[in-house]
């Protein structure tokens, strides 16, 4: 039986659904789950913390997972995949107008993009894929990454102190240059849950 350890990031809450699929998980009995849940801030401190109890552990894979993530009912059993790191599909909303399916590949001039010419758009198709970038929400990082990769999430400041890249889009940079692939399982569709301004969904849906 595989050891995992599941780590829930929360800012104090964790919703129910969350919850019910954890206790579902955890009496199928199928892995040997280690749960904890982890309440600090800011999230790239948050995440090197879990990496740090993780690695404490004989567990073998780390599942992180967002408490506004409610995984697919199979999305454990991604670690049966044999992938280095592997997330299952879920959604954003960025640049609070686009509703967008984590799973970005790099077009030739370093841009986020699929075939057409539209930015932070979606590598398209379906079941197993690999990617350049997806989200840390919903992640199975196989414990000889972690291990090799030191601090890994970190959130690059320009010069003026402004955000330009987040500490999930750093860790899957630097776990390329190491040499391991990122997928997505296009088919393990997890729920994001937000609150948004309905105005703002409107208005998308009108305009795309």
């Amino acid at each position: 039986m595989k050891k995992v350890y599941l780590a829930v990031l929360t800012t104090g809450n964790i919703r129910f659904e969350t919850a019910r699929w954890l206790v579902n998980r955890i009496q199928e009995g199928k892995y040997d789950i280690q749960v904890q849940q982890f309440f600090s801030t800011p999230v790239q401190s948050n995440r090197n913390q879990i990496v740090k109890y993780f690695l404490e552990t004989d567990c073998e894979y780390l599942a992180m997972l967002d408490s506004d993530v409610i995984p697919n009912k199979n999305w454990l059993n991604l670690i049966e995949v044999g992938k280095d790191i592997i997330s299952g599909l879920y959604f954003g909303w960025t640049h609070k107008k686009y509703l967008t399916p984590f799973m970005f590949k790099f077009e030739k001039k370093g841009i986020f993009q699929d075939k057409g010419d539209k930015p932070f758009n979606i590598a398209t198709g379906k079941g197993i894929i690999e990617v350049d970038r997806t989200g840390a929400g919903a992640l199975i990082i196989k414990r000889e990454v972690l291990e090799k990769i030191k601090r890994p999430f970190e959130v690059v400041y320009d010069e003026d102190g402004i955000a330009q890249t987040g500490e999930d889009f750093k860790f899957f940079e630097r776990a390329q240059k190491e040499g391991y692939k990122i997928f997505v399982d296009a088919d393990c569709i997890c729920n994001h849950m937000k609150t948004v301004d309905l105005a703002e969904i409107y208005k998308f849906l009108n305009t795309n």
